[in-house]
C-alpha cells in the first residue's frame, strides 16, 4: 500500500536543478579571485543577447593577472548527492593565453571548455567556434561530481585581461543551466509522539507527531493505518519546467540524449535544495473513523528526487469508541424454590448467583469490571456494587450476592471496559426473598357420603385457618400463600401439591381434586405452604366417607324379545352392600338417595328402601302392545344404578290376510298379504298339495313385511287340480292359515288351481346337410384273371345304391360291364379274346343323394389285384350319419308358441353332453331372431347329445329340446419297416385323437385285408393318452406277398367318437431264405 501510494514519481533517486531561468537567485554561489577586475553576476533570465545570464570573468583592463586567478560561479549538491549531467546555453566564451574557460569540478580542475593551451593563438572565443553567433547548447557529463564551477581559471604565470580584441574579453557565460542531481538516500522519517501512539486504548481525535529529514528535503509524508489508503501531507517544494529541448551544438561523453530524455520526466527544481525538512509534523487522527481494536501505523516519505522511504518501525495504535453493550442477565433459579425453573421465584434462602455472557468484541478494549445495582420495586434503597472480572470477549461469568432484607428486589448489571466506558444497564431482573413461617391450614369437611360420581372427581377444597388468623393475629408472610401440601390418609411432606388461587381475602383457598376415591373412610391432611416454600410445621385434617358401589337392580321380566300372550308382573329388586351408605336413608343426613324409581304405561312410583340392604317395585301390564319399563336404584350415597329399561311385549291376536290372485301376465306366481298389528309378521310360507294329499312347502320370497310370493311348480308337476295355502306367523308366536284368494272384485274364495297354468312353447331343431356337400364313398374292387376270365368284385360303401361301371383293358380289347348295387354289393365278369398277363381296371361310380361321384382305376395280374378308395374308413359299424374327426356342424331351428307364433328376441342356452360318462359343456347362448329361428355352429368336438333350453317366463313354461350329433374318431398306424423276410418281427404303433380316452383305454383291432374283407389279427389297448404298441412275426409267407395292414378302434360306450381305420400301411413280406428265421 505505501509503495503503490508514491508510485507517481519516476525514475525516483535523481532530480533536475533549473539554473538562471526564473530569476537572479536561481544561480550558484559567486567566488571571487581576481578582486575589482572581476566579472561576476547573474542576470536570470537571460535576455537574448551575450552578456547576460551567469557570466564570471575579467572585466577590462590592462592588468596583468597571475597563477591561480579565478572569478566562479560554484554550484554544490547537497549531501551526499552527485551531479551526472550539465545542460547550459553558453553565451559567452573566451580562453586562451593562460585562462581556462568553462566548467570546473569543485576546485580548480578543469574539465571542459577553452583550455590555457591556446598560448600561441591570440584568443579562443565562442564567436570563433560559432561563427554566425549562435548560443549553442550544450551537454556536458558532470563525471557524479559532488559540485561543479562555471566560470575562468588562470593558470600561467601571468595572464592578460585584453584578449586583443575589444569586442571580446576573457568570460564564461551560460544560461538555462540544467543540472541532474542524483540522490543516493531517501529520506529519515520516524514518528516522535502523539496520544494516539501512547500505547493506551484510545478514542475520539487524537494527535501523532513525526520527523522527515533530507538533504534535498521532504516532498510528501504520508501516515497509513492498516490497510487503509494513506494520508497524505505534501510539502511546498521550489517547482521549475523543464525546458524545451534546443538543439545543442555538441555534447560531451556518451548517453547525453537518453539523460535529456529522462531528465524531461524527473522533477524539476529551481534549487539543489527544493524542498524543506521537516521537524514536528503532526498528523490529526478521528479515531472514529477507524474500528475498535488494534491498529498497525507506518510513515512514509518521498524527498526531492522521489526516493521513497518508510520509518522501519511499525506501531500498534489501540482504539476503542464503543462502550460495551447490553448483557443479558440470567439469575439462577432456586432448587428449593416452589418453582425451580423461574429465576424469578420466591425463595427462603438469600442467595442469587447472576450469570452473563460477555458480548463478542470485533475489537476494543476487553472488558475490566462490572457493577451492579439493587433497588426496592419501587425504585428506593438503591446500592451499586462492583467487581473485576473476566474481560474476555464470550467468556462467561457470575457473581453471587444477597439482597438486603425480606421482599422483593431488582437487580441491574452493566459492564466497565479497559477504556472505560460503561454499558448500559441491563434489563432489570426481579429477586424475592421470604423466609418466614405461614399461619396453618383448614381442610373442609364433606357433609354424608360421597357417591362414586363424587369420589371419582371430588373437589377437597383447602384455606388458611380463620380462627387462627383472627383471634391469633398470625401474619400472612410478603411471599403469600401458594399452596398446600396434602396427602390421604397420611401425613403430608413439605411439597407444594395445590396451589391457592392468590384470594386473600378468601383466605388462599384451593381445590385438591380427588380423583378415584377408595369405598370407607378417609382423612385429608393438609399443610399451608408460603410463596417461597416455608410449610407451616402442623398438619389439619379432615374426614370423608366414601360409597362408590351402586346398588344392584333387577328385574323378573325374564329374556328381552319375548311375547307374553297373557298379562305380565315386572317387579324391580335394589339390593346395596351392608357397610357402606345402603338403600334406607337417614333422615339426619342430606343424603339424596335411598330409593327405586320404575316408571311404567301408567305413570312413575318410587319405593323408599325399608331394609338397609333392599328396596322394591311393582307394575303389572294387562294390555296388550310393547310395554317399557323404565327403572333405577339410588343407594344412600346417591349412586345409581343407572337408568335402564325393558321392553314387556303381549301379543294374544293371530295375523290376517288374503292371496291375490295371479295376474294374466303371470299366471303361475302367487302373492299373499299378510297384516299383524300388534308384534308384526314374522314370516310366511306357501304350501300346495293335490286335493285331500299332504301339504308340501313351496319356496317363499318375502317382498316386503307384509308381502310374500311363491312360483307354482306347474312345469314340474302332473295336470289337474290343486289347493294352496299361506301359513303366517306372527312374531308372538300365533300362526294363521290364509287359504282365500282374492279375486279382482275383491271377494274371498277358495285358493284352488287347475294345472298347468303357464302354455308349453315347442321347438324345431335339425341339423343343416346341403345337397352340394354330399359325402365321398369308399370303394373296393378285386380282379381275379383264370386264363381268359376277369372276374370283378366289390362294393360301395356306406349304402351304395344304383349302378357302377365296370371298364376292363388288355392290349386293345376293351370290355364295358355296367352292374346293379346289391346292398352296396356287386359282382360281374367278362371273357378276353386271348390270355393276358395283366389287365386295367376302371371302376365308375355315378353317385347318389349320399354319395358323390366316385371313380378307381387300378392293375391285376395273374396273382390277382384289388384298388381302394377310402377303404381306411370302410367297417361293418360306420355310421352314415357321422361327421369327420375335427369337423364342426350347424344346428338350425326355431322357437314358437303352442299357438304357432314366433317368439323372436328370446335367449336359448345351449350345452354339449359328450357320450359316456363325461362332464357337460356350455356352448354359450343365441337369441332367436324375430320370426323365431336361430342357428348355432358347433365346433368341432366329440359325439355329443346337444341340448337347447328355453328357461321359460311367466307366461310360458321351460323346454329342452336335444339333438344328437355323432362324430368319427381319428386313429393312426406306423409300420416299423416297409419290407422284411418271413420270420422276421414288425413292430405296429399308433395314436387314437380327440382326448376323451376312458382310463381303461380303448380296444384297438389290428387288421389285414384279406380277398375284400378285413381280418382281425390282433387286439391291443391304448394308454390313457390314446397310445397303443404291438409286434407281430410273420411265420407263413411262403411266396412274396404285400400286405395292407389297418388300426380299427372299436366302440366304446365311453368313448365319444364312431368307431375310426386308420389309413392303410403296406409292408412286404418275401419267404426267408435256406438258413434264415
Amino acid at each position: 500500500m505505501l509503495g503503490l501510494a508514491f508510485c507517481g514519481a519516476a525514475d525516483a533517486g535523481t532530480y533536475v536543478v533549473y539554473q538562471c531561468e526564473n530569476g537572479s537567485g536561481d544561480a550558484g554561489q559567486p567566488i571571487n579571485g581576481i578582486g575589482a577586475a572581476a566579472t561576476l553576476y547573474a542576470s536570470c533570465p537571460a535576455p537574448r543577447d551575450n552578456f547576460q545570464g551567469i557570466v564570471a570573468g575579467v572585466a577590462r583592463s590592462t592588468l596583468t593577472f597571475g597563477n591561480g586567478a579565478h572569478a566562479f560561479y560554484h554550484f554544490q549538491a547537497p549531501g551526499p548527492n552527485r551531479l551526472r549531467w550539465v545542460f547550459l546555453h553558453a553565451s559567452m566564451m573566451c580562453g586562451g593565453k593562460g585562462w581556462y574557460s568553462g566548467l570546473f569540478d569543485g576546485g580548480f580542475g578543469w574539465f571542459w571548455g577553452y583550455d590555457a593551451g591556446q598560448l600561441g593563438a591570440e584568443k579562443a572565443c565562442l564567436s570563433d567556434w560559432v561563427p554566425d553567433g549562435q548560443r549553442p547548447y550544450v551537454a556536458v557529463s558532470a563525471g557524479m561530481r559532488a559540485a561543479v564551477r562555471w566560470g575562468i581559471l588562470c593558470r600561467a604565470v601571468a595572464c592578460p585581461a585584453d584578449t586583443g580584441d575589444p569586442s571580446y574579453r576573457f568570460r564564461a557565460g551560460a544560461s538555462s543551466l540544467i543540472f541532474t542531481v542524483e540522490d543516493p538516500a531517501g529520506a529519515q522519517v520516524r514518528l516522535t509522539g502523539g496520544g494516539l501512539a501512547s500505547g493506551r486504548w484510545v478514542s475520539g481525535v487524537q494527535d501523532l507527531t513525526y520527523d522527515a529529514v533530507d538533504d534535498a528535503g521532504v516532498r510528501r509524508v504520508a501516515l497509513v493505518i492498516d490497510q487503509q489508503s494513506p494520508r497524505f501531507q505534501d510539502f511546498d517544494c521550489r517547482d521549475a519546467t523543464f525546458p524545451a529541448l534546443k538543439n545543442p551544438y555538441y555534447g560531451t561523453g556518451d548517453g547525453w540524449q537518453q539523460e535529456w530524455e529522462a531528465a524531461k520526466a524527473r522533477p524539476t527544481y529551481a534549487s539543489f535544495q527544493p524542498c524543506p525538512s521537516v521537524y514536528g509534523g503532526r498528523y490529526t487522527v478521528n479515531t472514529g473513523e477507524l474500528a475498535d481494536g488494534e491498529h498497525q501505523v507506518r510513515l512514509a516519505a518521498v524527498d526531492a528526487a522521489a526516493n521513497f522511504s518508510v520509518d522501519p518501525n511499525a506501531y500498534v495504535v489501540r482504539v476503542d469508541n464503543t462502550a460495551p453493550p447490553e448483557v443479558t442477565v440470567e439469575v439462577d433459579p432456586s432448587p428449593r424454590s416452589l418453582n425451580p425453573q423461574d429465576p424469578s421465584a420466591w425463595r427462603r434462602e438469600n442467595r442469587f448467583t447472576v450469570r452473563w455472557r460477555n458480548p463478542d468484541r470485533l475489537g476494543g478494549s476487553p472488558y475490566g469490571t462490572v457493577e451492579w445495582e439493587l433497588c426496592r420495586l419501587d425504585g428506593q434503597r438503591c446500592s451499586i456494587h462492583s467487581r473485576l472480572v473476566d474481560g474476555e470477549g464470550g467468556a462467561r461469568n457470575a457473581i453471587t450476592t444477597q439482597v438486603p432484607e425480606i421482599g422483593e428486589w431488582q437487580l441491574r448489571l452493566r459492564l466497565r471496559d479497559d477504556a472505560g466506558h460503561a454499558g448500559p444497564w441491563s434489563a432489570a431482573r426481579i429477586l424475592r426473598f421470604d423466609d418466614r413461617t405461614p399461619p396453618p391450614s383448614s381442610p373442609a369437611h364433606a357433609n354424608g357420603w360421597l357417591n362414586d360420581r363424587e369420589a371419582a372427581d371430588y373437589a377437597q377444597r383447602i384455606t388458611l385457618d380463620p380462627y387462627v388468623l383472627r383471634n391469633l393475629s398470625a401474619v400472612i408472610p410478603p411471599s403469600a400463600i401458594a399452596g398446600y401440601s396434602v396427602a390421604f390418609d397420611r401425613d403430608p411432606d413439605d411439597t407444594l401439591d395445590v396451589p391457592a388461587n392468590g384470594d386473600r381475602a378468601g383466605l388462599f383457598p384451593a381445590i385438591w381434586q380427588l380423583h378415584d376415591l377408595p369405598e370407607g373412610e378417609h382423612e385429608v391432611r393438609a399443610k399451608a405452604i408460603t410463596g417461597s416454600g416455608v410449610a407451616h410445621p402442623a398438619v389439619q385434617r379432615a374426614t370423608l366417607h366414601v360409597d362408590r358401589t351402586p346398588p344392584v337392580a333387577f328385574t323378573n321380566a325374564g329374556p328381552p324379545g319375548r311375547w307374553h300372550t297373557q298379562p305380565v308382573t315386572v317387579t324391580v329388586t335394589a339390593r346395596d352392600q351392608q357397610r357402606l351408605s345402603g338403600m334406607q336413608r337417614d333422615e339426619t343426613q342430606e343424603d339424596p338417595g335411598g330409593y327405586v324409581r320404575i316408571q311404567g304405561p301408567d305413570g312413575d312410583q318410587l319405593c323408599a328402601g325399608e331394609t338397609h340392604e333392599e328396596a322394591s317395585c311393582t307394575v303389572t301390564l294387562r294390555r296388550d302392545g310393547r310395554h317399557q319399563i323404565v327403572y333405577e336404584a339410588v343407594d344412600v350415597a346417591g349412586n345409581s344404578s343407572g337408568e335402564r329399561s325393558i321392553v314387556v311385549l303381549v301379543d294374544a291376536t293371530a295375523p290376517s290376510g288374503w292371496i291375490d290372485t295371479p295376474p294374466a301376465d303371470d299366471p303361475a306366481r302367487v302373492i299373499g298379504r299378510v297384516t299383524d298389528g300388534v308384534s308384526g309378521v314374522a314370516g310366511a310360507r306357501f304350501e300346495l298339495r293335490a286335493p285331500g294329499g299332504d301339504w308340501r312347502a313351496l319356496p317363499t320370497e318375502k317382498l316386503a313385511a307384509d308381502l310374500f310370493a311363491a312360483q307354482l311348480p306347474d312345469d314340474r308337476l302332473a295336470p289337474g287340480p290343486y289347493e294352496v295355502r299361506l301359513l303366517a306367523k306372527d312374531n308372538a308366536g300365533n300362526v294363521a292359515e290364509i287359504e282365500q284368494l282374492r279375486d279382482p272384485a275383491g271377494h274371498l274364495v277358495p285358493a284352488r288351481f287347475n294345472f298347468p297354468l303357464r302354455l308349453r312353447p315347442r321347438f324345431e331343431l335339425a341339423q343343416r346337410r346341403a345337397g352340394a356337400h354330399r359325402r365321398s364313398p369308399q370303394l373296393v374292387a378285386i380282379a381275379l384273371l383264370r386264363g381268359r376270365t376277369v372276374r370283378v368284385f366289390g362294393r360301395v360303401e356306406p349304402r351304395g345304391q344304383g349302378r357302377v361301371r365296370l371298364v376292363v383293358r388288355a392290349g386293345s380289347t376293351r370290355r364295358v360291364i355296367e352292374c346293379r348295387l346289391r346292398s352296396g354289393r356287386f359282382s360281374a365278369s367278362t371273357s378276353l379274346r386271348r390270355v393276358a398277363r395283366r389287365v386295367g381296371v376302371t371302376l365308375l361310380y355315378s353317385g347318389s343323394a349320399e354319395l358323390a361321384p366316385a371313380r378307381l382305376s387300378f392293375v391285376a395280374k395273374r396273382s390277382g389285384g384289388e384298388g381302394l378308395r377310402g377303404v381306411a374308413r370302410l367297417d361293418l359299424d360306420v355310421v352314415p350319419e357321422a361327421l369327420p374327426f375335427g369337423s364342426g356342424t350347424a344346428i338350425e331351428g326355431r322357437l314358437m308358441a303352442p299357438d304357432g307364433r314366433p317368439l323372436g328376441g328370446t335367449r336359448i342356452t345351449v350345452a354339449r353332453q359328450p357320450l359316456g360318462d363325461w362332464g357337460v359343456e356350455s356352448l354359450g347362448a343365441v337369441v332367436t331372431e324375430p320370426d323365431g329361428r336361430f342357428a348355432l355352429q358347433v365346433p368341432a368336438g366329440p359325439s355329443a347329445q346337444l341340448a337347447f333350453t328355453y328357461s321359460g317366463s311367466s307366461t310360458l313354461l321351460p323346454l329342452v329340446a336335444t339333438i344328437p350329433v355323432r362324430v368319427s374318431g381319428r386313429v393312426t398306424l406306423r409300420l416299423s419297416r416297409r419290407a422284411l423276410r418271413n420270420g422276421q418281427t414288425l413292430r405296429l404303433s399308433g395314436r387314437v385323437f380327440g382326448g376323451y380316452v376312458p382310463r381303461p383305454g380303448l380296444v384297438v383291432a389290428l387288421q389285414a385285408l384279406a380277398a375284400d374283407t378285413w381280418r382281425t389279427f390282433q387286439t391291443v389297448r391304448t394308454d390313457g393318452a390314446g397310445r397303443f404298441t404291438s409286434t407281430y412275426t410273420f411265420r407263413a409267407t411262403l411266396v412274396k406277398s404285400r400286405y395292407r395292414l389297418r388300426a380299427l378302434v372299436l366302440r366304446d360306450q365311453d368313448w365319444p367318437y364312431e368307431p375310426a381305420a386308420s389309413p392303410i400301411a403296406r409292408v412286404t413280406v418275401t419267404p426267408s431264405s435256406r438258413g434264415h428265421r
